[in-house]
């Protein structure tokens, strides 16, 4: 019941967002699109060899859509994981998401664990982690083995050795060969199709304000003790 209630949720918090976009549109030959794209136009479809271009000219509200609950409920949920990340000590502090938070050290009695919605439960204890950016981490048992890796926006993730993960190797991303790829290299034969390209993970410096002064760091490998407890809400 507790599931059906949370989907629920999440489904009224994207329709209370939903808006239209109102588009100009063109069709044009894809070769010719980059005028359309230096005009502020992007590609809505494909049409054989052609694309089909729009411009946003104005958003229509949809009979549902109440911004204020979104902006309320995001702006409640980044509060609360604030607050609950002021707990932590700033050197027992790794990482924080969405609806959780990575620290090491023994603060447990400073959160209330429960299974019921809202409140935090242990979700990995006592094991080891590799983080080196923003949604990009690893977390191992104590023989080693991995137990998640995390990495927006990469389906392949799992497969990635620890060097590639920190950004010390590249690797392989399979990818649609779109319409800036052909702009950019002048091979529009190739438009649709899917290819492999090489990508590296750029882990760049980085500031955080944690709780009321600035710092900058730069974290390329950050490899976590045994005693890392994580804690998901």
């Amino acid at each position: 019941m507790k599931l059906v209630v949370k989907m629920l949720m999440n489904s009224l918090w994207g329709k209370f967002g939903e808006v239209n976009e109102l588009y100009e549109k063109v069709e044009v030959e894809a070769r010719d699109s980059l005028d359309y794209f230096n005009k502020g136009y992007t590609k809505l479809r494909n049409k054989g060899t052609r694309y089909i271009l729009g411009k946003v000219t104005g958003f229509k509200l949809k009979r549902h859509t109440h911004p204020i609950w979104n902006a309320y409920v995001a702006c409640m949920g980044r509060h609360v994981i604030y607050q609950e990340m002021k707990k932590i000590p700033t050197e027992d502090l790794v990482y924080v998401d969405t609806d959780g938070i990575h620290f090491t050290g023994d603060h447990k009695d400073k959160f209330k664990i429960s299974d019921e919605m809202g409140d935090f439960k242990v979700v990995h204890e006592n094991i080891n982690g590799l983080y080196t950016k923003r949604k990009v981490y690893r977390l191992f048992d104590k023989e080693g083995n991995v137990i998640e890796t995390k990495m927006a926006g990469n389906t392949d993730r799992a497969s990635l050795s620890n060097e590639q993960l920190t950004g010390e190797e590249e690797f392989i991303v399979k990818s649609t060969y779109t319409a800036k790829k052909a702009l950019r290299t002048g091979n529009y034969d190739k438009l649709g199709t899917n290819i492999k390209t090489r990508k590296k993970i750029d882990v760049k410096e980085q500031e955080i304000y944690y709780p009321d002064n600035w710092k900058s760091y730069r974290k390329d490998k950050i490899l976590m003790t045994p005693e890392q407890e994580i804690f998901m809400n």
